[in-house]
């Protein structure tokens, strides 16, 4: 049974129920969720707030293993709450209420966590609340907003990653989902299929945001003026695109599945750029320069094993998206190193 003690220390599901709701009633003020899963609303749905906002993440992977429902996220939208997402490298789940009330704990913000689960949080009081608030404002300023167009496009995403979960085995509820564990154990590729190569971007992010967002979201994607547009043109669903990371190599590989995007926004609304990466591009280019995106099917992604080319580390030729033609020596053996690297099998037909 679960039971608050007097040290504001939160054990089991119906603690956790019972603290959050009671802070909930006890303020007016702004109330701040950071969970990396999300299916549960009903809890807050009597609240008094003046002001709500929640970061969570946004993965195709999360929603097809049910870790998170679209449809709550729908239900939070509705009651007036500010979402936004960050990486899938977001673990914390913490609940803040004003400036007087914070709960930190293992809980995310699902059925699961707060009715069924063994958890354990604790409460914290000011200074500690204060200081959670900063640091969630901090993680605000940093985060992408999220809307109804990209919560729409990562369940279509998810519709197809919950195909190859079924392969895997009923594999459903709050996991951590990679997608090496999504990887195929063998992935039919068409025999006359072209690979492309696109920089992840980590020479102008060394913080790996861009890439993250292009792992979340499935996208192969630019955001500056580039010498090779036509190579991007040229993409046919169906092809392989590698992902290249500065200094590390090729750490992904995915299969297109669909032809060249290009979105010109001067707000990046609906650009999966992260949002600290559309500020510094306004201040680079002296305006928001377009979106061009490929959408993708990730095979796999691994960015600590690069894939090596005749058993040595590679380097990319310069270029932000580049057609990989093995009549250049620079890309020789690089199709039959990515064959055998992410488990691809060429197609016969």
């Amino acid at each position: 049974m679960g039971k608050t003690k007097s040290s504001g220390v939160i054990l089991g599901p119906s603690a956790h129920q019972d603290v959050l709701r009671r802070m909930l009633h006890e303020t007016r003020e702004e109330l701040r969720i950071v969970s990396p899963y999300i299916t549960e609303s009903e809890l807050i749905r009597d609240g008094r707030l003046r002001k709500a906002r929640c970061i969570t993440r946004l993965s195709p992977l999360d929603i097809a293993a049910g870790a998170s429902n679209p449809s709550a996220l729908r239900r939070l939208m509705g009651m007036g709450f500010e979402l936004r997402y960050v990486s899938d490298r977001l673990h914390a789940k913490v609940y803040i209420f004003g400036k007087e009330h914070a709960v930190v704990t293992s809980a995310n913000f699902t059925r699961k966590g707060l009715g069924h689960n063994i958890e354990a949080g604790i409460e914290a009081s000011p200074p500690a609340a204060v200081d959670l608030g900063k640091w969630f404002d901090e993680l605000w300023r940093h985060a992408s907003p999220l809307t109804e167009v990209k919560l729409a496009r990562c369940e279509k995403l998810a519709n197809a990653a919950r195909r190859k979960l079924k392969a895997l085995g009923d594999v459903v509820g709050e996991h951590e989902f990679d997608s090496e564990l999504l990887r195929a154990r063998s992935m039919k590729v068409r025999k006359d299929a072209r690979l492309f190569l696109c920089n992840t971007n980590r020479r102008g992010d060394s913080s790996a945001r861009c890439e993250r967002a292009m792992k979340d979201t499935g996208y192969a994607a630019c955001w500056t003026k580039f010498s090779r547009e036509d190579d991007m043109k040229a993409v046919r669903p169906g092809d392989v695109i590698l992902m290249y990371s500065k200094k590390v190599g090729v750490v992904a590989a995915g299969v297109a599945t669909g032809h060249l995007q290009v979105l010109s926004d001067d707000n990046g609304e609906d650009f999966i750029a992260p949002r600290g990466w559309l500020d510094r591009l306004r201040e680079i280019c002296g305006g928001l320069p377009d979106e061009w995106r490929v959408p993708v099917a990730w095979i796999d992604w691994n960015s600590s094993r690069p894939m090596k080319v005749a058993g040595k580390e590679w380097r990319s030729p310069q270029g932000t998206f580049l057609a990989v033609d093995e009549k250049r020596k620079a890309f020789k053996g690089v199709k039959a190193a990515a064959v055998k690297h992410f488990g691809m099998v060429v197609s016969r037909e």
